[in-house]
């Protein structure tokens, strides 16, 4: 149980990745908060002995109240995994302005938001662990626009 004590918060935990991500921290001794838009979130929450919060990081005011509440309710973040995201595929002409500031805001903005918001409990505890999970295909020689917000989030 390396990681016993230890409080981890994964957003976009109710599937692929982020459920994996979960079943694995909890089962080293984390308890793991997972975050989710979907109300999904609460069974894997429960299958591994976790909790679950519904939050949606697609506004500001969205990530701040996730961010207040899990200090409010568990007082620190040890390990974070910033896993939420989305794709959205579209010829940069196509693009809608809200379809990119939403998906700026999940897959950048709301990573630094909260990585803002538990860094000083990391420091002040001395110790923390952040990850921020991106996915390109390889299949593609360009960049598209989800793309691009994933490479940015892990150059943070």
């Amino acid at each position: 149980m390396k990681l016993k004590d230890k409080v981890a918060l994964v957003t976009g935990g109710s599937g692929g990745f982020g459920r994996l991500i979960s079943q694995k921290l909890s089962n080293a001794g984390a308890h793991v908060i997972v975050t989710d838009y979907k109300e999904s979130g609460s069974k894997i929450a429960n299958e591994i002995g976790g909790s679950f919060i519904q939050a949606d990081i697609s506004s500001l005011f969205g990530t701040q109240e996730l961010a207040k509440s899990v200090i409010s309710n568990y007082g620190r973040v040890d390990i974070l995994v910033n896993n939420a995201g989305l794709q959205h595929i579209e010829k940069v002409e196509n693009f809608s302005d809200d379809e990119w500031s939403r998906l700026i805001q999940i897959m950048l903005i709301a990573p630094f938001q909260l990585t803002k918001a538990f860094v000083p409990g990391m420091k002040a505890s001395g110790w923390g662990r952040i990850i921020n999970i991106s996915s390109i295909p390889v299949s593609y020689t360009h960049l598209r626009a989800h793309e691009t917000a994933s490479y940015l989030v892990c150059r943070l």
